[in-house]
């Protein structure tokens, strides 16, 4: 969603910033980058309660009454969290994340444009961080015009309820170190 809207509207924009996401290289979908071998350890597919293809979703089962299989959503989302902070997240799940469209299609004059940060979960094992920097280096090898900047964080796969101080220490730093854009934004 990230770079559709960076696609869809850079002159709104000052600066992207993927946390623990799919930075999609050109021509990449969501579920072809999840099969990378980079993402091979990753719990997260183990979790679906069905073929995304078939579903037009990523569904999980937050609320489960099987414990093994809630524990494995801990694992995968929540590693660093007690059992009942984990168990308060999970209700925030949505059970059916929408796939996002086959290929995001993005281009150096638009999406391109628009500065960019990725901040690398070293220890997620939703998205494995060495897929998240393949999806970097892929993604800077296709716009070299604009280099993504990476921040990493000792994080499972959700600083923002696990590493907050820490995550909140970068968000502010790219916000201070990124220069506003000249637009005019309409009213609504």
């Amino acid at each position: 969603m990230v770079s559709a809207l960076g696609e869809r509207c850079p002159d709104l924009l000052d600066h992207l910033v993927y946390l623990c996401a799919f930075l999609l290289p050109p021509g990449l979908s969501t579920v072809a980058a999840s099969m990378l071998p980079e993402n091979g350890e990753a719990l997260a597919p183990t979790l679906l309660k069905g073929p995304p293809d078939v579903l037009k979703a990523l569904r999980i089962d937050p609320r489960s009454s099987n414990a093994e299989y809630r524990d494995l959503i801990k694992q995968t989302f929540y590693s660093d969290m007690t059992d009942s902070q984990a168990t308060a997240a999970m209700w925030q799940i949505v059970p059916d994340e929408p796939l996002p469209p086959d290929v995001i299609t993005t281009t150096a004059h638009r999406w391109g444009s628009v500065p960019r940060t990725f901040i690398v979960a070293e220890r997620d094992r939703a998205i494995r961080p060495a897929l998240q920097r393949r999806f970097i280096t892929e993604t800077d090898a296709a716009f070299p015009e604009r280099q993504t900047d990476v921040l990493s964080i000792d994080s499972d796969h959700s600083p923002f309820f696990t590493a907050t101080e820490s995550l909140a220490e970068m968000l502010v730093g790219i916000g201070r170190n990124t220069p506003r854009r000249d637009s005019e934004i309409a009213p609504t």
